[in-house]
């Protein structure tokens, strides 16, 4: 009886799968979808983390994925890849696009906050990413901060203090500001924003930046 892949295996087979659909004219989104989701399962665990880290072409393929709100289920897949591959993982941030990044988070922003009926199932997605790959990443804070990033968030995210994710949103604020140049952004921010996660606050009790693959 033949042996069963490794994990190694596994990824370079659904790698390759990815990467053969994406060259197609007319590519499957739910195919796209199955493959990075099990990628994603994959890097759930610190195993498959480190072998995925190995593997560049990952962030090219993947992040361009993040503008395809066509097929929200891409977004979610691609979120849930990138910030599990992120999660206590500074070879995977090492070699992500920082500034590249930025600009494509911003597109993808600007499609969600057009589009009520789907803001709520990628955000939280969407910000768990974001809060790991930030965490112990001063470069990605420091784009975040220049792009106006953390602030589009907040407006996107909490019409009103029952927003269910603001605890993810305070955990993403605080591993930025546990950066100087996040203090001193933060610092000088306006006054309606710094009221926001002051009552925001109220929501949770423990203030530290909650880490978690997704």
């Amino acid at each position: 009886m033949d042996s069963l892949p490794t994990t190694e295996e596994t990824v370079s087979i659904l790698v390759n799968r990815l990467e053969q659909y994406l060259k197609t004219s007319s590519p499957n989104e739910t195919d796209i979808s199955d493959v990075i989701k099990s990628l994603a399962d994959i890097a759930r665990t610190e195993e498959g983390r480190l072998i995925c880290s190995n593997l560049s072409i990952i962030c090219d393929l993947v992040i361009p994925l993040l503008t395809k709100l066509d097929n929200h289920t891409v977004v979610i897949q691609s979120c849930r890849l990138l910030g599990n591959l992120s999660f206590q993982n500074d070879s995977f941030k090492s070699i992500l696009p920082n500034e590249n990044l930025c600009y494509v988070i911003l597109q993808l922003l600007d499609k969600v906050s057009t589009i009520e009926s789907k803001t709520e199932s990628i955000l939280p997605v969407l910000i768990g990413f974001i809060t790991n790959a930030a965490d112990n990443n001063d470069a990605l804070c420091e784009y975040m901060i220049k792009h106006d990033i953390i602030n589009k968030l907040f407006k996107i995210s909490i019409p009103d203090p029952d927003c269910k994710i603001i605890p993810s949103l305070l955990s993403l604020l605080y591993t930025v500001i546990e950066i100087e140049v996040g203090r001193k952004w933060f610092q000088s921010q306006t006054y309606e924003l710094i009221v926001v996660v002051q009552t925001a606050e109220v929501f949770i009790d423990n203030k530290e930046v909650v880490e978690t693959c997704l």
